[in-house]
């Protein structure tokens, strides 16, 4: 059975801030996937590559997708620093949205606290394996591998922080 899914109320929360969240983070492919589209048509792509190539070339410009087109010189145009940023934010952006979204599904369908926590770890630990599996994709290993620790150790300090802030919210030790 379904049940009616609360609306998030403006505060520091999981759900509020998903919910921002993937109302930014829609907008921010859109814009990306804007940028990559024009990006493509200023180096030739209007003439030189199939459409097929062409969305590839959108929501991930990597210079290997584009190989068998005419373009010369592909790895000159394309592997620089920002198409490997563009690549970063398309798979953050675009990997986050749509976790969160397979969490919001699945809790729907979840009843129990407990079983929606094991559904967070589980979707939790995807996520990171699919991030971390697309940031070496996108780098050079060695710069993967540098770029992985420093961002992970990111991740699992603000993960404490917020399980230490919400353990402490939820025992009333923090004004609400």
């Amino acid at each position: 059975m379904l049940r009616a899914r609360k609306v998030p109320h403006p505060g520091w929360n999981l759900e509020y801030l998903m919910f921002i969240f993937t109302r930014i983070s829609g907008i921010a492919i859109w814009i990306l996937a804007i940028i990559g589209i024009t990006g493509a048509f200023l180096m030739n792509a209007r003439t030189q590559v199939d459409m097929e190539t062409l969305l590839r070339w959108t929501f991930f410009p990597n210079p290997s997708h584009v190989l068998d087109s005419n373009i010369p010189d592909v790895y000159a145009d394309w592997s620089n620093a920002f198409w490997k940023t563009m690549q970063m934010l398309i798979l953050f952006f675009a990997g986050t949205h749509g976790f969160n979204g397979l969490r919001v599904i699945l809790e729907d369908y979840i009843h129990s606290k407990i079983g929606q926590f094991i559904v967070r770890i589980v979707i939790l630990s995807l996520w990171l394996f699919a991030l971390n599996m697309g940031l070496y994709l996108v780098t050079d290993w060695f710069v993967a591998s540098h770029i992985s620790l420093l961002f992970w150790g990111f991740v699992l300090v603000i993960s404490i922080i917020l399980f230490i802030w919400s353990r402490r919210r939820a025992k009333g030790d923090l004004d609400s």
